[in-house]
């Protein structure tokens, strides 16, 4: 009989494959791998590159114990990405495309998140924590007594983030000439996410409230730092994406927390929302507060979007008409991708995806014909000899709703014998698993 997955081969032995970025001219594709080791509380990571197709796959960046988050500049010139290389905190670095010595642009003591190139590729956006008790970013005394901590506010702590109180994550702008680095926004909330519009005046990004669990669009003046909310405060803002002409944006989210997203569209001239959908039969990928990053929707003309979304817990790519409100799907899969970078000359998007037959891999689809193929799969080898467990799907009807469901098998499962069950529920918030590859119920069935 077959050795199953155990919790020592899913840590150690399987790697992360994520973030994929295609070059301006799709001839060459990033990405990030992560992996454990075994005598590190921390993951690793580094910036891999490889051609289009998969092939020739090498190390772009790996210096430090973490390397990730790389983004082409608009001309596909220079590359910039974010490490812990150095004595302190993490830098965001740029380096020629082409290889070189990195350059660094900004460093911070906590994490960096959501580069974002301006249009003509001087700027870098980005998010990260600003402590209004530490404006210097210099960190506490060492030798000093611990500080007394005055909360005044409910959401002053965070999972995956600890103790916050007043820090939250701002909008920076780096000089990508190395010139230097500057705090944009000031707020007492966090942002997420920015991307500049087409005429790099304005940022527009995610604000998160009551950590995460609910959100505004936030529309930023790149040369004063105001801050423009869009939406109620006690709405949700998953995905957004500024129109090919920049006046609109295009956001998934709803008025208040039902769970379930529509789709809405913000005039930036008469600054008014209109209301897409009323009962939108897929769910935006929205990522997930400190967890994950959105696959956010691409604009394929001035009336057409690209919407990756998931229906029935597995993921898909929606064509959506703004005009007549239609959704027509594109292409689906029994997967489950994440991210979403596009090339709009070959209409081809790479997610990373994983399946309940494999994890770690990078997966490009074509629109025409729609056709999507696993271009980078980093445990092949390993599941060819250790495999994850056997599963088949089915579904289940509560309340007029059909539910999707699935069993996961032990190596060799024999239906003469009998097995002891396990039913794995998810908790808090509201979500759900799905046909891809989760390490929990992996290591159960392999038990």
């Amino acid at each position: 009989m077959p050795k199953g997955l155990t919790p020592h081969s899913i840590i150690y032995d399987l790697v992360t494959a994520g973030d994929p970025q295609i070059s301006p001219d799709g001839t060459t594709l990033l990405f990030t791998k992560s992996w454990a080791e075994p005598d590190e509380a921390n993951s690793r990571s580094a910036v891999w590159i490889a051609n289009a197709d998969g092939s020739n796959q090498r190390l772009l960046a790996g210096e430090g114990k973490r390397s990730s988050q790389a983004r082409w500049s608009p001309d596909g010139a220079r590359i910039a990405f974010v490490s812990d290389r150095g004595d302190r905190g993490n830098a965001i670095l740029v380096m020629p495309a082409g290889g070189g010595e990195a350059t660094e642009l900004a460093r911070h003591r906590g994490g960096i998140n959501g580069l974002s190139w301006s249009p003509d590729g001087v700027t870098l956006a980005y998010t990260s924590v600003f402590d209004p008790d530490d404006p210097e970013d210099q960190g506490p005394d060492k030798d000093a007594a611990p500080p007394i901590r005055v909360v005044r506010r409910i959401d002053y702590k965070q999972d995956n983030r600890g103790f916050l109180n007043d820090v939250r994550q701002q909008i920076w702008l780096a000089n990508t000439d190395g010139s230097g680095a500057r705090t944009l926004t000031s707020e007492s909330f966090d942002f997420e996410f920015p991307q500049w519009s087409p005429d790099g005046s304005t940022l527009a990004a995610k604000i998160l409230l009551r950590n995460g669990m609910e959100g505004q669009l936030g529309l930023v003046d790149v040369a004063t730092g105001t801050v423009s909310r869009i939406g109620p405060e006690h709405g949700t803002v998953g995905v957004f994406a500024w129109s090919p002409d920049g006046n609109a944006i295009l956001f998934g989210g709803d008025t208040e927390q039902t769970w379930q997203y529509d789709l809405f569209l913000y005039d930036l001239a008469s600054k008014t929302i209109e209301r897409l959908t009323g009962d939108l039969q897929v769910q935006p990928d929205a990522g997930f507060a400190t967890v994950s990053p959105p696959s956010q929707p691409v604009w394929l003309d001035g009336e057409t979007v690209l919407l990756p979304a998931f229906r029935g817990g597995a993921s898909g790519l929606y064509r959506f008409d703004i005009e007549t409100r239609a959704l027509h799907p594109v292409q689906t899969s029994d997967a489950v991708f994440s991210g979403s970078s596009f090339d709009r000359q070959s209409g081809t998007i790479y997610q990373a995806g994983s399946s309940l037959d494999g994890t770690g891999q990078i997966v490009r689809t074509t629109l025409d014909p729609p056709s999507t193929t696993v271009i980078v799969d980093l445990n092949a080898d390993f599941l060819q000899k250790t495999p994850p467990a056997g599963w088949e799907t089915f579904q289940i009807e509560r309340n007029g709703c059909q539910i999707d469901a699935w069993v996961l098998k032990p190596p060799g499962f024999d239906p003469a014998k009998r097995y002891p069950m396990v039913l794995d529920i998810h908790g808090g918030p509201n979500s759900w698993y799905g046909p891809g590859f989760t390490p929990v119920p992996q290591a159960l069935a392999g038990a």
